[in-house]
């Protein structure tokens, strides 16, 4: 077992009864931000920078995806303990840990604009058809989907759009 997933159970051993619907979501939105900004996690790593400094920022990063204090407590002791690299990786794991032990599905929709409401209850509707138990849903935006939409989770994918359409004639045409 990685050191991530240690953390994680370790984590989810004290204070799992903390970790709710909403906070598993807020922490998928917190993973998909770091994903996508990793000069955020470089900074935890210079040496230069006061680790006072670097608590603040864990402090206004944590009360910006409303994480608790706990998830706060955790990625503290990893930087402390200089691993801070390993933050993506145990946030997670805990939201796996929390989404396995209550039959939950993670489904990510990615698309290249922002989706209405009406859009959103579309796309949780056809997900219902397809995939059975508690679902949690992150909306990300992927400009490279060319006007459409990716629904995916551990064990589901589907795509319709324009990028698709091209890698289908584009490998269509190499064989």
């Amino acid at each position: 077992m990685d050191i991530a997933r240690k953390y994680a159970r370790a984590f989810f051993a004290v204070f799992g009864d903390v970790v709710t619907d909403k906070l598993a979501q807020n922490i998928d939105q917190a993973v998909q931000f770091l994903s996508t900004h990793r000069r955020a996690l470089f900074l935890f790593k210079v040496p230069v920078i006061d680790r006072s400094v670097k608590v603040r920022g864990l402090e206004e990063f944590c009360d910006r995806f409303a994480l608790g204090k706990s998830i706060q407590k955790l990625l503290v002791l990893l930087l402390d303990e200089r691993r801070s690299s390993k933050f993506v990786l145990v946030l997670r794991a805990i939201s796996a840990l929390y989404r396995k032990k209550n039959n939950m599905v993670a489904i990510t929709v990615a698309s290249s604009y922002t989706l209405t409401d009406e859009q959103r209850a579309t796309i949780e509707a056809f997900m219902a058809q397809r995939i059975a138990g508690k679902k949690s849903y992150t909306y990300t935006i992927d400009p490279a989907l060319i006007a459409g939409v990716r629904v995916y989770s551990d064990t589901f994918l589907w795509e319709l759009s324009v990028a698709k359409q091209l890698r289908d004639l584009y490998y269509s045409a190499i064989w």
